[in-house]
């Protein structure tokens, strides 16, 4: 007994009668099912969006069993045509229903939806990141077969899809794309690597499995040099923030009239981050600075700042400024220390269009320090101090801090002061709105208001210089033919890998075929698996081929003569 075989088309998983089916099945997610259903049947009326189509390969086996494999699950129909034909003269008239339904949803939410709220994913890598994403969007899984990058810092953003973000990491590798209708996974590859990583088939085809067969040979063009374009500033590897190690100091002293000396200085961080060139310096940042005043009468003051960035050294995060001098106190007498810390913090948006930019968005400075009120007999517990409370360094400087041991006033340490202001851009009109608020900490209440408007922006620029190298190939041909890998976001050495595959591939030739299965099996040569041709191929197209298009076609099932047909469109373009 023959087998034989079926298409069983499945509407929100009921069996529909139809009177002929043709699938196809191609890398980017747009597969095509046309379902010419029986028109005596109720499913041929109406189009439903959310209708869900499942379309199933069936075949006896001589033992009289029934095996099926999936070929689509979940598609949804996207439209549906008609027509009639009169028979004669006859006002008879069939109705011919077709419904296409296309299996494009899963990798049109990975390509086009994003998240409802910024979501920011800190020290990860693109590999991590495809499976969240597909986590995210309801797909089954992300593999991707290629090398992996690291990313300090990504931002998905309501401005922007998901793919729109996270494929920059992705494209210098030229990958291909492979959602697996049956199963909803996905799967990304590097072309120069596909023999490598890709899933196989466990039966390798001889002649005897399949007829016709088409071939087909392009060459690639020669290259014999490869620029790779990186960034010359990287990322560090902890992907911590830290408090920057002065590398070097200016400094500078200085006499008043009245015999005060002065010392003031910056200390500077030399950062030597370009991978390629690792003993340049490549760009500084002030780490600190401060001035310290010593008066005729010895009493020291000071203003020590220090400054905080990303890992990366791309954003200043925070500032941190210490004020300390010499000042009586009430019922304490002299005292030399702090007076006051003020932390500035700062807070920036991504930019949706440029990876790595960053716009400023928010600085929030906090002050706390010394602070002396007035008390009386009737506020001993404190209840009202904070109304009459005036931070130390003013009432020193205004003259009226009293210290001595009958006084009315006490000190204590509190926040004393915050200030914000927020950052509006105005791209068309290249400007930037800074709106300010001053808050009286100790009081409770608003100091002062303001807004301006600045000529400008408020972008972080991505970090690091463009740079490039060269990798040179063969120069058999006595030109140079170049070509260019953007590395600027996956690192130098990665793009050097890149470069180097594709100068070992330069030339050589991208075989192509089509070949029709004798017997239809979809569980073994399904859309992104690489299949393997016996040595028996001609034209020596014998080794391995990645499935790149997988194709169905099905006569109505009363039609016994006309079985389900499967083909595969195969290429073979790695060396």
């Amino acid at each position: 007994m023959a087998r034989s075989y079926s298409l069983i088309v499945k509407l929100n998983g009921t069996p529909v009668s139809v009177l002929g089916a043709s699938v196809g099945l191609r890398l980017d997610g747009q597969s095509v099912a046309s379902v010419q259903l029986d028109p005596t049947s109720t499913a041929a009326v109406g189009v439903n969006e959310s209708d869900l189509w499942d379309i199933v390969l069936s075949y006896t086996v001589p033992s009289g069993g029934t095996t099926t494999q999936k070929i689509i699950t979940g598609g949804r129909a996207r439209g549906a045509s008609y027509s009639q034909r009169f028979r004669g003269g006859s006002t008879d008239r069939n109705i011919d229903i077709v419904r296409t339904v296309l299996i494009a949803d899963r990798f049109a939410a990975f390509r086009d939806y994003g998240p409802a709220s910024t979501v920011t994913r800190l020290h990860t890598d693109s590999h991590r990141e495809l499976a969240f994403v597909c986590g995210r969007i309801g797909i089954s899984g992300g593999v991707a077969s290629m090398d992996r990058v690291e990313i300090d810092r990504i931002d998905y953003t309501r401005d922007a899809s998901y793919w729109d973000t996270l494929s920059p990491y992705f494209a210098p590798f030229d990958p291909i794309t492979v959602l697996d209708p049956s199963t909803a996974a996905l799967r990304m590859y590097d072309p120069t690597l596909m023999h490598a990583s890709a899933p196989r088939s466990d039966r390798v085809l001889t002649l005897a499995d399949y007829n016709p067969a088409e071939w087909s040979t392009d060459l690639r063009p020669i290259v014999t040099q490869v620029r790779v374009d990186y960034r010359a500033f990287g990322p560090a590897t902890t992907g911590r923030r830290v408090s920057p190690s002065v590398t070097r100091t200016d400094e500078e002293h200085s006499v008043e009239d009245d015999g005060t000396q002065s010392r003031t200085w910056t200390g500077y961080t030399d950062l030597y981050d370009d991978p390629v060139n690792p003993t340049t310096v490549t760009r500084s940042v002030v780490a600190e600075q401060g001035i310290v005043r010593t008066d005729p009468d010895g009493l020291i003051s000071s203003t020590v700042s220090a400054f905080t960035y990303e890992a990366d050294y791309s954003q200043l995060v925070s500032t941190e400024t210490v004020v300390s001098g010499s000042i009586e106190l009430p019922f304490a007498g002299p005292w030399t220390g702090e007076l006051e810390r003020t932390v500035e913090e700062r807070e920036y948006e991504a930019d949706t269009i440029v990876p790595g930019r960053y716009f400023l968005k928010r600085t929030t400075a906090t002050t706390t320090g010394l602070y002396v009120y007035n008390y009386s007999s009737e506020d001993v517990d404190g209840t009202q101090a904070k109304e009459t409370a005036t931070p130390v360094k003013e009432a020193w400087h205004g003259g009226f801090l009293d210290a001595t041991p009958s006084s009315s006033q006490r000190f204590a340490i509190d926040r004393t002061r915050t200030v914000i202001e927020t950052y509006e851009r105005n791209q068309a009109a290249n400007t930037v709105t800074i709106s300010g608020v001053e808050t009286d900490s100790l009081r409770g209440r608003t100091v002062r208001t303001w807004q301006r408007t600045e000529i400008g922006d408020n972008a972080i620029t991505p970090i690091g210089r463009t740079a490039h190298f060269y990798v040179d190939g063969s120069d058999t041909y006595g030109e140079r033919r170049a070509a260019v890998v953007n590395a600027q976001l996956v690192g130098p050495n990665i793009g050097r890998a890149i470069a180097t595959r594709q100068l070992a591939q330069s030339g050589q030739p991208i075989r192509s075929a089509r070949i029709t299965l004798t017997r239809p099996d979809y569980r073994r040569y399904r859309l992104g698996l690489v299949c393997e041709l016996d040595t028996d191929a001609p034209y020596s197209m014998a080794g391995l081929w990645f499935i790149r298009g997988v194709t169905f076609e099905a006569a109505a099932p009363s039609e016994a003569t006309a079985p389900v047909v499967q083909s595969l469109e195969l290429v073979r373009s790695w060396s």
